[in-house]
């Protein structure tokens, strides 16, 4: 159990430094730590190697939202809640915006764990009907993001263009450096889509003092909107192609982020953690 310890306190420590920082996303750190891997994998054995990832994984799904809040640099999974976070920041309670986000991500896991275990066994039944309809399903759930939005012909076209930039980035991922032969085209990629322009905006004006009287949400107003959350994170963690963004997108089409700001945030919290331990189980139950 020693090197399980070693990794899960060495998995938190990367997650914390993910989680916080602006631009560094956990599968960064996941590429690094596989290019270290021949130096980690004598002393932590495979097992502590997987205790660092998947504790990097947990940790940095629980504090993304933070710089989310107070910077307006998001992770990929908490690119639209810098709207109903900074919007509370703006009214002085930034910090219940966090609290409410935490709350959901602990809603998230205690609904996602008895999932993952129940996605052990019915997974491996549907999956090989689910890899004959990713495609399709995957175009649904494009469909319905674009079409519910203010702007279709707008994100139709970003689809297409975001498409593009992965077949080339890649295609041509050896034109990035690298690290004991691990590539980090995620470094750039994720640096100059959800770190840099969210910095540059949020550079522009002044965080307002901070003041915390208390969660008006109830517990069981933040489970019942934790569990619609649990449910998209579910989803994408299984299906390949999908992110916890494109679950917060759809989760917006029930729960507007505009006038139901807290319930959303609870949600988010719930579907990026449920995401991540979901996708753990699926990783094992497809082999």
């Amino acid at each position: 159990m020693i090197p399980v310890l070693a990794g899960i306190i060495g998995g938190t420590i990367c997650g914390m430094i993910s989680g916080l920082a602006p631009g560094i996303h956990s599968n960064m750190i996941a590429a690094l730590l596989l290019g270290f891997s021949p130096a980690l994998l004598p002393v932590l054995g495979p097992e502590g190697m997987a205790a660092v990832l998947i504790a990097t994984l947990i940790t940095h799904s629980f504090l993304e939202i933070i710089p989310a809040t107070f910077l307006g640099v998001p992770d990929d999974g908490t690119a639209l809640s810098v709207l109903p976070a900074h919007s509370l920041t703006l009214d002085g309670k930034g910090e219940e915006a966090v609290r409410i986000s935490a709350l959901g991500s602990l809603w998230g896991v205690i609904f996602a764990v008895p999932l993952a275990i129940m996605a052990l066994w019915f997974i491996p039944l549907l999956q090989s009907s689910v890899d004959l309809l990713t495609g399709s399903l995957l175009v649904l759930v494009m469909g319905m993001i674009i079409v519910r939005s203010e702007a279709a012909g707008w994100l139709s076209a970003l689809c297409l263009v975001s498409g593009l930039l992965g077949l080339f980035a890649f295609r041509y991922d050896y034109l990035s450096w690298n690290t004991l032969g691990a590539g980090n085209i995620l470094m750039p990629l994720l640096t100059g889509l959800f770190g840099l322009p969210f910095l540059l905006t949020a550079s522009e004006g002044a965080i307002p003092a901070q003041k915390f009287t208390g969660l008006p949400l109830s517990t069981g107003s933040l489970a019942r909107s934790a569990l619609p959350g649990t449910i998209a994170g579910l989803i994408v963690g299984w299906l390949p192609g999908l992110s916890t963004a494109s679950a917060n997108t759809v989760i917006s089409g029930w729960i507007p982020y505009d006038k139901e700001r807290r319930n959303y945030l609870a949600a988010i919290g719930a579907s990026t953690l449920a995401n991540s331990i979901v996708g753990i189980a699926v990783f094992v139950a497809i082999g």
